[in-house]
């Protein structure tokens, strides 16, 4: 639809940095281009803030965050200093 109602030009980026995982097969055939991997450096770019604010706040789940079995050793040691997880987090 979008290809034929407007003139975008329409890509596919695959979100893997070891070239292993392919682009799916339908999106490519309706794509103008197609690149098949991103550096750690682009991802990092595209993440949402840990806590995106608005009526009710919505905090991203910390298996989201790089490397969270180390994130939840730090917590444990930064709450009782800080006080809390949020003041831990900045």
């Amino acid at each position: 639809m979008m290809r034929a109602l407007t003139s975008v030009f329409i890509g596919v980026v695959v979100p893997a940095t070891d070239h292993t995982r392919p682009p799916k097969t339908e999106l490519v055939k309706l794509s103008h281009w197609t690149r098949r991997h991103t550096n750690s450096n682009e991802l990092a770019a595209c993440q949402l803030p840990r806590v995106i604010q608005g009526k009710r706040p919505t905090t991203k789940p910390e298996s989201w965050l790089g490397h969270p079995e180390l994130l939840q050793g730090i917590l444990e040691l930064a709450i009782p200093v800080r006080g809390n997880k949020a003041a831990a987090f900045k």
